[in-house]
């Protein structure tokens, strides 16, 4: 039976909301729309960044040990919290 490795801190695993016209943002939107390119032979439709600031979205970057690996555009629901 095999057993796992735990990760250490510096191989952890964050998600972060980000600012989607940052320069961590720029260069994975860019590494993707490259990616996609090379994978299906033609550009993606153009993603722009203002599509993270309407109200109630988040640009959100997973980074594993401090480097980021990847992102979501997500919608969130704002509430407020209930009253006791």
């Amino acid at each position: 039976m095999k057993t796992m490795t735990p990760l250490s801190d510096s191989s952890a695993l964050t998600v972060t909301i980000d600012d989607p016209n940052g320069e961590v943002a720029t260069r994975l939107i860019n590494d993707l729309c490259s990616e996609l390119s090379v994978r299906y032979g033609t550009p993606p439709s153009p993603f722009s960044p203002d599509e993270a600031l309407a109200p109630g979205t988040a640009f959100v970057v997973a980074r594993l040990g401090g480097q980021p690996i990847g992102f979501v555009v997500r919608s969130v629901e704002l509430t407020k919290p209930p009253r006791k």
